[in-house]
């Protein structure tokens, strides 16, 4: 891995496309400092970019083509042969850096507009707001604890008998109403 190499891709505008910049920057991460030494197969890019191993292909091809990468030959491994690529540095640092605006293709920014045609009046500033003078008062009520599903309490709701008492389970409640019915009978 050569951070020479990635800092070089990534500074400079290629003119490849979102696909070529990516796997000429994954190339790079696999270069030596020379810009030699990328052996690795299209299957592992298409893994790592989360694309097909066509698309690999078709894309180094482009690279080839403008002249950022090169074929210098064939490396063994278990299963075949790889093609070990390198990225040609003098023509990628002939390349524009990067750092100006993006091409856009929408309405131009203020900034891009002659001065003439920009309206120059200044914002006038909008009246501050008021406020209220009266502090909080207390509830005559006080605080009450609900919980987000809880329906709001009412004071003429009669007192719950059931609140504090401990739950039945199911067992325990049917076998006090059996006992019930049976001693009714």
């Amino acid at each position: 891995m050569s951070n020479h190499v990635s800092s070089l891709v990534r500074s400079r505008r290629l003119g490849v496309g979102l696909t070529g910049k990516s796997i000429i920057l994954l190339m790079a991460d696999f270069a030596s400092d020379d810009g030699s030494g990328i052996w690795a197969s299209k299957a592992t890019m298409a893994k790592e970019l989360e694309t097909t191993e066509r698309t690999i292909q078709r894309t180094i091809k482009a690279l080839i083509d403008a002249g950022l990468v090169s074929e210098i030959g064939t490396r063994k491994h278990r299963n075949g042969e790889t093609i070990e690529y390198k990225i040609l540095l003098d023509t990628v640092a002939k390349q524009p850096l990067a750092k100006g605006p993006p091409p856009t293709g929408g309405r131009p920014s203020t900034q891009d507009v002659e001065v003439d045609t920009q309206d120059m009046t200044p914002d006038t500033p909008s009246p501050p707001t008021v406020c209220h003078p009266t502090p909080d008062t207390p509830s005559p009520h006080g605080a009450t604890h609900r919980r987000p599903n809880q329906r709001e309490p009412s004071l003429k709701d009669p007192p719950n008998p059931q609140r504090g008492k401990r739950r039945e389970n199911g067992f325990i409640r049917s076998k006090r109403i059996l006992k019930e019915v049976s001693d009714e009978v």
